[in-house]
């Protein structure tokens, strides 16, 4: 199985969501930011896997950042395609898959 190499990731849960320590196995935290309520900043950062992140920051109300960043092969097809582990699937796949636009517009597609 491939890492996911993040950035980034946003929670807006107030209650820190219960997961199982190995749900960020595949995931090098250390050089991640988490983006959380700030009402729940300092639990996010005392609760395993949350903890793990190298960096824990309160969510910007005003701001909303989705970006999933290509290689050029990628941008010139127009549009790529993952699923919810990060991998690159084809547009056919059934399921629910994240997909970037040529122009940059992120959207979730579910397929049946």
């Amino acid at each position: 199985m491939n890492a996911c190499h993040w950035v980034s990731l946003s929670s807006h849960a107030v209650d820190i969501p219960t997961t199982d320590n190995s749900a960020f196995a595949q995931t090098n935290l250390a050089n991640a930011t988490l983006y959380v309520p700030a009402s729940a900043l300092n639990e996010y950062k005392q609760t395993e896997p949350w903890s793990g992140f190298g960096t824990i920051l309160p969510i910007d109300e005003n701001a909303v950042a989705t970006a999933i960043k290509n290689t050029a092969a990628e941008e010139a097809e127009g549009k790529t395609c993952y699923d919810l582990s990060c991998r690159r699937v084809e547009s056919k796949q059934r399921g629910l898959l994240i997909v970037k636009e040529r122009d940059g517009n992120v959207c979730k597609v579910m397929t049946k």
